[in-house]
Parts: structure tokens; C-alpha cells; sequence
């Protein structure tokens, strides 16, 4: 069975890293050795623990944050695939980890977020959390009775006509003035290993704000994509797109323009030409009042050569709330 391969506390000194004159690696012992599995079966397939594949690389020490995050995530596919070779395990295909690298990047970033957050919460009084698949729960969930009413209004005009107001989470969400919560207070500890209460911490720390955000808590959204490949440069601006008809609407039926939302994307990977151009994509919402000034659905985009790049990032948006 494949769920016994895993490896020691004692094993993960230094994050079992491997400084070596090529580049950045992991020692993939550290994944045979794990007690937590870190590849599963089912049928004749394996399959990626991508949480497991963190605390075993990181659970001692989160990644250095002046390695490229392109390394950083190579590394984890060298190590592991080297890992399952040696347990005679079947090789691993390029699919497994696709699906993994992405969510990696996200919580590895908002670790970051999380710790840069505590670090400068002196000078600002805002809260950053991780949004779970919209499967899970929808963003809108989290605004209070009255707005969160509005909303449902809006939604069951839109059935009615046949119509599905269809909401993608952003990755991170930027909120303030919580009703009943001081996020002065809330999510003081701060993480220096990717723990398994560290990614329970960072992953639910939504739930405690779900039915507590007024109309005018959210500052801005953050979408986090490894790689902006054709289909998720369109899925970006949508979600900006929608984000921001949800402030508008919201805006509309309190009576109350002086809030804006912002909504920003992050990639592990060189920004592009088309990259921008996509970004540019109108906000829906802003070009159907002759009244209303046309905004971008994505405000600016960051490429996050390294983890220590998130803090330019961080800084720079949450100034703007």
C-alpha cells in the first residue's frame, strides 16, 4: 500500500534541504521516509497528497524566500518523483502535478500573505484569508444578513429569468470593518514551517468571518495562478468582473459609491504581453452606466519571481484600502 510511505520528524532537519552548485533541491529520502503519505492509490493510478508533499518538504522550515518559486516547485517534482522510483512505485504523470503546483503556489503565498499581514499589522487593520472552491462555499456567503439578503435577491431575479449568477472565489480576500470581530486581534500567530495547523490555520480562517462582512468590508480580491496559460488569463478578468458587479450592486441598493473595490492577480510566471492585454478586459458592470467611469476587471498584475516578492505586492495593495 502506498499510504505507508512517508517519512520522520527527525528526518526533516533544515526542511531536508539541498543547497548543491546546480540549483535548489529537496532530498526525496524525506519522502520515503514520511509517516504521512505523500502519494495515494486508486485502481492502477497514484496519485499526489499535495498537502502531505508540503509538510514533508517545508513542515521544518517554509522554502527560503530569495529561491524562484519555479525552482521551489521543481524541486518538490525532481524529489518526489525520485522518491517513488526508489519505492518501486509507479512514475507519476505530468498531470498529477499540474494539479498539485498550482495549489502549492497558492498556499505557499498565502503563508506568506499571512505572516506579512501579522508583520506590518501596525499599519493597517485589515485581514487577508484564503477563500476555499466556490464548491465549498461561495464568497458572497461571507457579507452579513442584510447584504447577503440583497444578494440572494439578486440571484433569484436572475433564476427567474433563467439567468445564474455564477461567482468564482478569488484566492485571497482583503477585509476589513467586520461586523462584531476587532481584526486587530484575529490571526495574530505568525508561521515559520508549513505545519499541518499552519494549513489548517491559513486554509479556514474564512470560516470565522462567514455572515460578518458589511456591504463595504471588502477591499480587494487576489487571484494566485502558477501560470497563466490562455484559459486562466480569461478566468482572471471574469473574476474581477464579477467581484466587482457584486460591489456595484451592493453600492446601488445602500445608497453608497464611496467604497471601490480592487481586484489584483499574481503568477509564478514572467507577465506577458497578452497576459496584459486580457487584464485590461473592461469590468462588465462599468460599461453599462454612461455615469459610471470604465475600470479595468483586473486593477494590476504581479509577477512573483520569489516569495519575497509578495511583500512589494502586499504593501502596494493593501495601501489602497
Amino acid at each position: 500500500m502506498f499510504s505507508d510511505i512517508g517519512f520522520s520528524s527527525a528526518d526533516r532537519s533544515k526542511g531536508g534541504l539541498l543547497m548543491a552548485m546546480a540549483g535548489y533541491s529537496l532530498d526525496p529520502d524525506m519522502f520515503i521516509r514520511a509517516k504521512l503519505p505523500f502519494v495515494e492509490s486508486k485502481g492502477k493510478r497514484i496519485f499526489l497528497r499535495r498537502e502531505n508533499c508540503l509538510i514533508a518538504a517545508f513542515g521544518n522550515g517554509l522554502p527560503p524566500e530569495n529561491v524562484s518559486i519555479l525552482e521551489i516547485m521543481k524541486a518538490m517534482e525532481d524529489a518526489i518523483s525520485k522518491a517513488c522510483l526508489t519505492a518501486g512505485l509507479p512514475k507519476l504523470n505530468a498531470n498529477a502535478f499540474n494539479n498539485a503546483r498550482g495549489w502549492w503556489f497558492e498556499l505557499l503565498v498565502a503563508i506568506t500573505l499571512w505572516n506579512l499581514r501579522i508583520d506590518h499589522s501596525k499599519s493597517h487593520s485589515k485581514l487577508l484569508v484564503k477563500l476555499p472552491n466556490v464548491g465549498a462555499m461561495k464568497f458572497i456567503d461571507l457579507f452579513e444578513t442584510k447584504a447577503h439578503g440583497m444578494l440572494s435577491d439578486l440571484e433569484n431575479a436572475l433564476q427567474n429569468k433563467g439567468v445564474n449568477l455564477v461567482t468564482s472565489n478569488p484566492d485571497i480576500l482583503c477585509v476589513g470593518d467586520l461586523k462584531g470581530i476587532d481584526v486587530t486581534k484575529e490571526a495574530l500567530r505568525r508561521y515559520s514551517a508549513c505545519t499541518q495547523d499552519c494549513i489548517n490555520t491559513v486554509t479556514s480562517a474564512y470560516a470565522k468571518i462567514v455572515g460578518k462582512c458589511r456591504y463595504n468590508s471588502i477591499g480587494f480580491g487576489l487571484a494566485l495562478k502558477a501560470s497563466t496559460r490562455p484559459d486562466r488569463r480569461l478566468q482572471i478578468p471574469h473574476e474581477g468582473s464579477i467581484l466587482k458587479a457584486v460591489n456595484a450592486h451592493l453600492q446601488t441598493r445602500f445608497w453608497d459609491a464611496s467604497h471601490q473595490v480592487y481586484y489584483y492577480a499574481a503568477t509564478a510566471t514572467p507577465i506577458t504581453e497578452a497576459d496584459v492585454e486580457a487584464f485590461k478586459t473592461a469590468a462588465t458592470h462599468s460599461i453599462t452606466d454612461v455615469n459610471v467611469k470604465p475600470m479595468p476587471a483586473v486593477d494590476k498584475s504581479f509577477y512573483l519571481k520569489t516569495l519575497s516578492d509578495a511583500e512589494t505586492m502586499f504593501k502596494e495593495c493593501v495601501s489602497k484600502v
